[in-house]
């Protein structure tokens, strides 16, 4: 009854707060380093003074955006969300230089978010939520100098901390699923050509080639959604004009930029992170398949009485639009262990 209870407020939440109230709420600032004048949003309960620091997928992708899906603004309920868009990123402005599009550089800018955060706030509780590339970043910064003493917890989302394995691990996904789409005579066509064009090219080591696989045979194969015919996913509740910022961009230029940077492993570095960490997963992810959760399970070195590993078994690439419900239970009951 308590569970069915939550269940009802959590869905009168959602639908408690339309697109322009959503645009109205929180603290909106600009960060300021090296060239690139970085959004950041800070929205929700911040009387609570725990904030979750929202890294966002990519490289490109845009948390300002990601501030629109109702999962999180359902987590708003209980705690502050921060959202910043990093620099070259979705709706960041200034001239950030190509020499400054580095994950040193990045780790340099979460930092100074952070320290802005303690500024602002008073002895705020901090916690690192990162997904996709912003796994690759998060990883990165705990991993440097004493950064993770700033923060009470570390949460993975289906993260890049080791995106050379993961894309191996990615590519061997698709080939899979196009045999066993051959075999059950499923589009053979096209998932022949799949198998040619995977032989092909043993390495995606390019743009060109890694859009390819990703726009072209990953997403085709729900390796990111799924089950995107399922009615209780929870999309966005509107386009890139609802908010503050504005209009949001692809994130073209940190794309392009970074391509280097997704060639890097963090997972022999991992060791260093010992602060109580939460690895959530997709079970049919195929961009970063589930294998890499156990990776970065395995070599975070936090003691193993605080760290945990979260599977969804109907999720791909983004548990918390495929399973909202669950990753926000799973994301709150961590953060209230750790506050």
């Amino acid at each position: 009854m308590k569970y069915f209870s939550f269940l009802i407020g959590f869905f009168l939440l959602l639908s408690a707060c339309n697109n322009e109230e959503l645009d109205k709420q929180g603290e909106y600032f600009f960060l300021s380093n090296k060239g690139a004048d970085m959004p950041v949003w800070v929205r929700g309960k911040d009387s609570a003074n725990i904030f979750i620091i929202h890294l966002h997928g990519g490289p490109g992708g845009s948390s300002i955006t990601e501030a629109q899906d109702r999962v999180f603004v359902s987590l708003e309920a209980n705690y502050a969300m921060v959202y910043w868009d990093q620099r070259g990123s979705g709706a960041s402005q200034g001239n950030a230089k190509p020499e400054t599009m580095n994950m040193a550089q990045f780790v340099e800018d979460l930092n100074k978010l952070v320290a802005v955060l303690k500024t602002k706030y008073t002895n705020p509780s901090l916690f690192l939520m990162g997904h996709s590339w912003g796994g690759a970043l998060g990883a990165a910064y705990l991993s440097s100098s004493d950064y993770q003493k700033n923060f009470k917890g570390w949460i993975e989302i289906d993260g890049a901390h080791n995106f050379k394995k993961g894309l191996e691990l990615s590519r061997q996904w698709a080939m899979n699923y196009a045999d066993s789409a051959i075999a059950k005579n499923m589009q053979v066509a096209f998932w022949q050509e799949a198998l040619k064009w995977y032989e092909a090219n043993p390495v995606l080591d390019n743009k060109e080639l890694l859009d390819i696989h990703s726009d072209k045979y990953i997403a085709k194969a729900n390796g990111y959604i799924h089950n995107p015919g399922n009615p209780n996913i929870l999309y966005f509740t509107g386009g890139n004009i609802l908010s503050p910022a504005g209009e949001v961009s692809t994130g073209e230029y940190a794309k392009f930029h970074l391509q280097s940077e997704l060639k890097k492993s963090y997972s022999d570095e991992m060791y260093k992170i010992t602060i109580p960490s939460l690895i959530l997963w997709g079970r049919h992810d195929g961009i970063l398949p589930v294998e890499m959760a156990t990776d970065a399970f395995t070599h975070i070195g936090t003691d193993s009485i605080d760290k945990y590993l979260t599977i969804f078994e109907e999720s791909a690439h983004n548990p918390p639009r495929e399973e909202p419900l669950d990753f926000m239970m799973t994301v709150k009951s961590f953060i209230e262990r750790y506050k």
